[in-house]
């Protein structure tokens, strides 16, 4: 029955408009989902394995999962890398390069030997994993013996020396966008220094980046677009901080501030913001996992700096998820 002056034809315009409504509110929902989807996650290491995150700080979860080797054993993992699909994650554990989905399944070691790396020192064996542009090869450093760059495919078949190191190995590494040049750290064991250096994909014309104020620069990472390198330096006035600059080495610009010990800068797929690890200050750039090392994230000036993890369990090298 139809009320009194609502006839049955405005009764159906009127249940057609409200079947309209509900349809456009869940197409509205199922776009803000797909839209945050489209976002990715981060991913990060702590002492027990890997977790990952919306990029707001909520949903954490575990990944992959590893019984620490003691309080002392709180590098066991490192160097989080995604492949540029966002389907892969390698990174380095206990002396070993691996490979996992992004589900954390199906983990297999490329290459290296199991072993427990010393406490806040980088490690001899094959370390810091990055992704060729087109995610067919990764390549990676050996501080060993050979200290040498290496690239392997994906699977981890094909692995063949693109330089020698000399000296002073290389412990920190990064794949240009562009495909065509790395960037990596070199330590110098005797000084007690790292510097920042470049080297084309096919392992010539190396040579160091002009430091200028920032020294001791570590944890190099490319953004994006491959105008800028965000680097972590080691300041005698301002602390432990996170710089960017040209590839060239000009225009060095500090982002971070304050006491607290800022370092392993990422950036996020659309180069707009840069997650990273602030520890408390008063502790070491190691110790901090134990005591309450966070993930913050902040635009890429510098600006809007947020606390994503609230957890004082101690995480480090996050690693933002590029989605297609």
């Amino acid at each position: 029955m139809t009320a009194p002056g609502f006839s049955a034809r405005r009764a159906v315009q009127v249940e057609i408009a409200l079947v309209g409504l509900v349809l456009g509110l869940a197409l509205f929902a199922g776009g803000a989902r797909s839209a945050s989807h489209r976002v990715g996650v981060i991913a990060f290491a702590r002492a027990d394995g890997i977790y990952a995150m919306h990029v707001d700080g909520s949903h954490v979860h575990r990944l992959m999962h590893i019984r620490p080797d003691s309080i002392r054993w709180v590098a066991s993992i490192r160097s989080l890398a995604w492949s540029p699909d966002g389907k892969k994650l390698a990174y380095w554990m206990r002396g070993q390069i691996w490979v996992m989905n992004a589900d954390g399944t199906h983990n297999v070691a490329l290459v290296g030997t199991p072993v427990a790396p010393l406490d806040g020192y980088p490690t001899m064996d094959p370390e810091s994993p990055t992704w060729s542009p087109d995610g067919r090869q990764i390549a990676y450093t050996d501080g060993s013996e050979r200290r040498a760059l290496w690239v392997m495919n994906a699977d981890g078949s094909g692995k063949h020396r693109v330089a020698p190191l000399g000296r002073y190995p290389a412990v920190e590494l990064d794949w240009s966008p562009s495909g065509r040049q790395f960037v990596f750290t070199r330590w110098e064991w005797g000084e007690q220094v790292s510097d920042l250096n470049l080297m084309d994909a096919n392992g010539t014309h190396m040579r160091l980046l002009p430091p200028g104020r920032f020294s001791g620069a570590t944890n190099p990472d490319w953004s994006p677009s491959g105008k800028k390198i965000a680097f972590t330096y080691r300041g005698s006035r301002a602390g432990i901080q996170i710089a960017v600059l040209n590839p060239s080495g000009h225009d060095p610009s500090r982002l971070t501030t304050g006491p607290a010990v800022s370092f392993d800068p990422a950036w996020s797929p659309d180069g707009r913001q840069i997650a990273f690890v602030r520890e408390p200050v008063g502790h070491g750039l190691w110790s901090g996992l134990r005591t309450g090392s966070e993930i913050y994230v902040m635009n890429a000036d510098g600006t809007n700096v947020r606390q994503l993890t609230h957890d004082r369990v101690g995480e480090a090298s996050p690693a933002w998820q590029p989605t297609a």
